[in-house]
């Protein structure tokens, strides 16, 4: 039916990007800057070929990914439901217990017992809170521009994440300018469409800006210098390439670091994640367990 309403809409004059646009929600804004690039410049063929490469190495990394997760979720899932019953359930009566005995509670009991309180008035207004806080935030993602601007422009300030999207959006913008060029589109144009085509709206409304810029005389690397997530390095591939006169090929060049970068990222963080995970879940186990047992030998040692 999606395919059908495509048809349709390309016979009515629609382009391609259009029509998958205008026919499904889940076509991204990256996806269908890409093909728009490929329509103006010409290159459609190698376009969707380069496009369903990259989304095939995605599709790879994700499943890397959630395969990496699978054992960690596991555990953490579990960690939760056994604390969740320990903090609600076991810390309690060997509270109640320990003060009809009145046997002193160590530091690390009563703070147990503080948790165990607070975890189960707090529980669920916090689940409900949450819930809602989503679901406005995902409402105005979708609604207001400039709140998606926003968090897209805190997201590369986080730690790790930050540098990773950074690599990505490097990436799309370098392949993506490096095909237009190619195909003879005007570079005040490509400038625009690859900052479309980073999936990015920071980067998108900055580039935007620059390619004015760059219509009244302004270098592309200078532009470039002016968009923060693209700084760092692009502007002095840009520069090689159009000292040697050939700029696509820089830029295919820098978009292939720019992959090695971002495949280095997200592996050092799935190396790093699962014995973090572990590490996180067996302190917590270690410090319910001690809050139980602490009391019961300080009972043993009385009796």
């Amino acid at each position: 039916s999606i395919l059908a309403a495509v048809h349709d809409r390309i016979r009515e004059g629609d382009t391609l990007a259009a029509s998958l646009a205008g026919a499904s929600e889940r076509v991204s804004p990256f996806e269908q800057a890409v093909i728009e690039v490929g329509e103006r410049a010409g290159t459609l063929e190698e376009v969707l070929d380069r496009l369903a490469t990259f989304l095939e190495e995605q599709k790879v990394m994700q499943d890397r990914v959630a395969t990496a997760l699978l054992y960690p979720a596991i555990v953490l899932v579990l960690a939760i439901g056994i604390g969740m019953a320990v903090l609600g359930v076991m810390v309690p009566r060997i509270g109640a217990l320990l003060t009809e005995s009145q046997i002193p509670m160590p530091m690390l009991t009563r703070i147990m017992l503080w948790l165990s309180t607070f975890f189960g008035a707090t529980v669920f207004p916090a689940i409900v809170a949450v819930v809602l806080t989503g679901a406005g935030v995902r409402h105005r993602l979708r609604t207001v521009p400039s709140f998606r601007t926003a968090m897209d422009r805190r997201l590369f300030g986080i730690p790790l994440v930050g540098k990773a999207y950074t690599a990505l959006v490097n990436l799309r913008f370098a392949r993506t300018l490096a095909l237009l060029i190619r195909g003879g589109v005007p570079l005040v144009d490509g400038l625009v469409l690859s900052g479309r085509a980073t999936g990015s709206p920071w980067v998108e409304s900055l580039a935007r800006t620059q390619s004015d810029e760059v219509r009244q005389g302004r270098s592309l690397a200078a532009g470039l210098r002016e968009i923060p997530p693209l700084r760092a390095s692009l502007p002095g591939w840009v520069e090689a390439g159009e000292a040697s006169g050939d700029l696509s090929t820089m830029l295919e060049s820098a978009g292939y670091r720019y992959q090695q970068q971002w495949d280095r990222i997200v592996n050092r963080f799935l190396a790093l994640l699962e014995p973090a995970l572990v590490l996180v879940v067996g302190a917590f186990v270690l410090l319910v367990a001690l809050s139980i047992l602490l009391p019961v030998l300080s009972m043993n040692q009385q009796l």
